[in-house]
């Protein structure tokens, strides 16, 4: 394998070029592989393969690329016609967008320091978020509405509000 990296300018150029081929309708051959590392001071390798060629990535890069896989899935997955699936979408989001920055910093937190997080900290951003979820739909239910009348939430309380 070689040991093609790329700039941050580069990656975004090629970030650019998939979303024009993909917009056009064009299949990507492509993968992002992590692997263990004996480097005491590297816990992992992060290679990028496209088609037939193979970029070693920073920790960074790789999770530019795993976001970019990410929100390529999802617009192509079909969209869930249940209520059960979508009504609280918007909740759904803000919970995934808040443990995926727990899980950048916990990437930051490795590749500085070699440890991880301890999981009390996921554990408390759910329990947390639970709790606002539950005061949000209590509202409605205060107000003797339907579940299905209840409006998703589109932002998280402020501290001192909850």
């Amino acid at each position: 394998m070689s040991k093609r990296t790329w700039t941050g300018e580069e990656l975004q150029q090629h970030l650019d070029q998939w979303d024009e081929q993909m917009q056009r309708g064009v299949t990507l051959d492509m993968s992002l592989t992590t692997r263990a590392t004996i480097d005491p001071f590297k816990q992992e390798d992060y290679i990028l393969t496209c088609g037939d060629e193979h970029v070693a990535l920073t920790i960074t890069q790789a999770m530019m690329v795993q976001r970019w896989f990410q929100a390529h899935m999802e617009a192509h997955r079909a969209v869930p016609a249940r209520p059960r699936d979508t009504q609280f979408a918007g909740f759904a989001k803000l919970l995934w967008q808040e443990l995926m920055q727990k899980t950048t910093e916990e990437w930051e937190q490795i590749s500085r320091f070699g440890s991880a997080m301890d999981d009390t900290e996921y554990i408390t951003v759910i329990a947390r978020r639970a709790y606002d979820f539950a005061n949000h739909i209590r509202e409605w239910a205060d107000q003797c509405m339907p579940l299905s009348e209840a409006l998703d939430m589109t932002a998280w309380p402020k501290d001192d509000e909850a």
